[in-house]
């Protein structure tokens, strides 16, 4: 992600689920690079995990970008946001390691 190049404009961006796993400052500069590829009037649809709850054990290490909850508003304030929720929900691994998420996900169109 950090290397990745839009070809043009678009009029959706979605990162659903993996933000989290890039620095801080590596998905802060992705953020702002989606929204200047994102046409007028046109949509970014993200979820991201948060710190309301204990981070997985196995997945602790790899959540180096980890949201506070409700930070991905915040960079969206220029933005209309047409739809944000947060919630846990239960997951299971192919090993069947089960474990819990704290999840954001927001729906921001450019004004």
């Amino acid at each position: 992600m950090r290397l990745y190049v839009f070809s043009e404009k678009y009029d959706l961006i979605i990162a659903h689920g993996i933000l989290q796993f890039i620095k801080k400052n590596d998905r802060d500069k992705f953020i702002k690079y989606m929204k200047a590829n994102t046409k007028h009037s046109g949509y970014n649809v993200i979820a991201v995990f948060t710190d309301t709850i204990e981070l997985p054990k196995d997945l602790e290490k790899h959540l180096i970008g980890i949201f506070k909850e409700e930070e991905i508003k915040s960079y969206y304030d220029d933005w209309e946001i047409e739809m944000f929720e947060s919630y846990i929900f239960e997951d299971e691994h192919e090993n069947g390691l089960r474990h819990s998420h704290a999840i954001n996900k927001i729906v921001a169109r450019k004004i």
